[in-house]
């Protein structure tokens, strides 16, 4: 009988073993899961902090470039005489 109580315990004792390893598996899984969002939520954050510099940027080019036309002079129209076509001789057709 002492036998069998002996051999039922390291039955049990392996069972513990595969679920407090099972546990940790999983553990360490949500873990791992909760690690990778916070690097891609960092990744995210800083693209759009980058395209909002750039925007910035872009607009303030664009506003500078808009302010110095507005105090240009535009270039002074010059008329355009259309280019005489050469006559056809009626011997050449």
């Amino acid at each position: 009988m002492a036998r069998f109580g002996r051999s039922w315990a390291k039955v049990v004792r392996a069972g513990n073993r595969h679920m407090l390893r099972k546990r940790a598996d999983a553990r360490f899984k949500k873990d791992e899961r909760a690690l990778d969002c916070r690097k891609a939520m960092t990744e995210y954050e800083a693209q759009v902090l980058a395209i909002r510099e750039k925007t910035a940027r872009l607009k303030a080019l664009r506003l500078a470039k808009e302010a110095q036309a507005q105090n240009e002079e535009p270039p002074p129209k010059t008329k355009v005489r259309p280019l005489k076509k050469p006559q056809q001789s009626i011997t050449a057709l």
